[in-house]
């Protein structure tokens, strides 16, 4: 009997085992396509539960770059991972992953007809995912997300087709503005863009199809009246070539002509270091979006705090006013010298603490170098209190030495000192209160020969619908126009107020210690 028992439970262990480990990654499948003609490879990732739960699921479609193919994402993109545990600590809903072979079509028919590959992916791929996998086969649980060519392809689908999908997540789109577009080198373009949207061999305006504006989201976007509604979260990195300012453009238009979306620009530049790190917050966008909720925010990281003890505050005594001043935790007891962040804002003694706090926890960690933090005023003119305040402190002379940082109108005046010669060696500006003529004198000369920021690091920082977000849209592309090498930063403003201004230092602060130790 025991004997028996004994048998019966490995059967049913076995058993057990064998169904949870089917295979929740799907690599090699294919599809063959009567439009094209040929056989559609494509990948899947599947909820760990699904073949348990007997529930059907939403479904996000990953589209890879020119070059890449359907295991691009699992390879490099490492879906699998990062969906399963986001999934598992319950921070996204689970869904399947489809990431199909793109070729180099950007998603879209060619305009000879020749090779209709959206038909394809809209009357047979998305037919027979649903039919080969319990879905929940509507417009909103199906996404698209993608990197480059394939962020086109996302945005595009859904533009084309929103009675079919209705969340689309481009990162790092590969497009062009028309000035860029009629300018590419024409090997290239010929390649990469004349064979699809027609103008092969031409130069110039005659490469602006009507095939081309029938499927450029510039010109979808242009007439506000014809935009269908699709929820839109855009991402692309600040060290992008030609895409940071397409990208950009194509921002400014939407909101020009108010269409809603989620607008980011981060560290980083064309690659899946990139990419991935764009799935913290592009996956809990898809999710709340099938959920039919809205979008949660960007995931932040708590401001860090440190007690701070009575003598690491002391007053600066000026002419303009009296002004608190933050030391670390060593300048008591030591005879060395220090540099110096002066912080042009309007803060309450209480934020002045919490910002002060939040840099000495940083020092104390051996995150920061040590440093000064004079709090200045944003009307402060830092030009006549530097030489005083370094005979009054222990603070380095120098501008190797010396930060400038601001917010609103101090931000504004941080950029202005940043133009005086060898005097910071960085400048961060939070929200910025700039206009185009702001922008104009800023740039002044820049183009000719760079003095102005020859020896500056600068840190831009806007949210992504502030007032003045257009002003410090337009210096980033000033500035990406005359190589004047900086950090651009676009960020979610669900709130205009000091808690978006210690984030920002907080991102910042590495910036600012790497300048003075450069």
């Amino acid at each position: 009997m025991k004997r028996l028992l004994y048998i019966l439970i490995a059967v049913v262990a076995f058993g057990c085992t064998t169904r949870t480990q089917q295979p929740v990654v799907l690599d090699g499948l294919a599809m063959h396509s009567s439009i094209l003609q040929e056989d559609i490879k494509y990948s899947v990732v599947l909820p760990t539960d699904y073949y348990t739960s007997g529930k059907s699921y939403p479904v996000a479609y990953l589209l890879h770059g020119l070059g890449d193919n359907e295991s691009s994402w699992l390879e490099y993109g490492r879906i699998d991972y990062y969906a399963h545990s986001m999934t598992k600590s319950g921070y996204i809903k689970p869904m399947i992953y489809v990431m199909p072979q793109g070729f180099r079509t950007y998603y879209v028919n060619d305009y000879k007809g020749a090779y209709r590959y959206q038909d394809m992916f809209i009357q047979e791929l998305i037919p027979h995912i649903d039919s080969a996998y319990r879905t929940i086969a509507d417009k909103e649980h199906r996404a698209t997300m993608g990197y480059s060519m394939g962020g086109f392809g996302a945005l595009i689908l859904p533009l084309k087709h929103p009675d079919v999908i209705s969340v689309s997540v481009p990162l790092s789109i590969s497009i062009r503005t028309d000035e860029q577009y009629m300018n590419e080198e024409s090997p290239w373009w010929d390649e990469q863009w004349g064979r699809l949207f027609g103008g092969e061999n031409e130069k110039g305006a005659k490469r602006i199809t009507d095939y081309y504006r029938a499927n450029n989201p510039f010109y979808i976007f242009s007439k506000k009246e014809n935009v269908p509604t699709v929820k839109i979260y855009i991402d692309n990195g600040d060290d992008e070539e030609t895409l940071s300012y397409s990208n950009e453009k194509l921002h400014l238009l939407m909101q020009q002509n108010s269409i809603p979306h989620e607008f980011r620009v981060r560290d980083g530049g064309h690659s899946f270091l990139y990419w991935c790190s764009a799935l913290q917050s592009a996956l809990p966008f898809i999710s709340d979006a099938f959920e039919g909720k809205p979008y949660r925010g960007d995931k932040q990281e708590a401001y860090p705090s440190s007690k701070i003890s009575s003598v690491q505050w002391k007053i600066f005594n000026n002419n303009e006013r009296v002004l608190p001043v933050f030391v670390p935790e060593c300048y008591n007891s030591s005879t060395r010298q220090y540099p110096t962040l002066y912080l042009l804002a309007q803060l309450s003694k209480k934020e002045q603490e919490q910002v002060a706090s939040g840099i000495n926890a940083r020092i104390n960690s051996g995150e920061l170098p040590p440093f000064i933090v004079l709090f200045c005023h944003d009307t402060t003119t830092l030009g006549n209190i530097i030489p005083e305040f370094e005979k009054q402190f222990r603070a380095r002379s120098g501008y190797r030495f010396r930060s400038a940082a601001g917010y609103g109108d101090g931000g504004k005046r941080a950029l202005y000192a940043a133009r005086q010669p060898q005097t910071f060696a960085s400048a961060i500006s939070v929200n910025a209160s700039l206009d185009s003529s702001d922008v104009a004198a800023l740039l002044t000369n820049v183009e000719a020969d760079k003095k102005p920021f020859n020896r500056v690091w600068l840190y831009v920082d806007a949210a992504e619908n502030c007032a003045h977000a257009s002003g410090n849209s337009h210096l980033h592309l000033a500035l990406k126009s005359a190589e004047v090498k900086h950090e651009y930063r676009v960020r979610e403003n669900k709130n205009i107020d000091f808690e978006y201004f210690t984030q920002s230092i907080s991102q910042a602060l590495p910036f600012i210690g790497n300048s003075f130790h450069r």
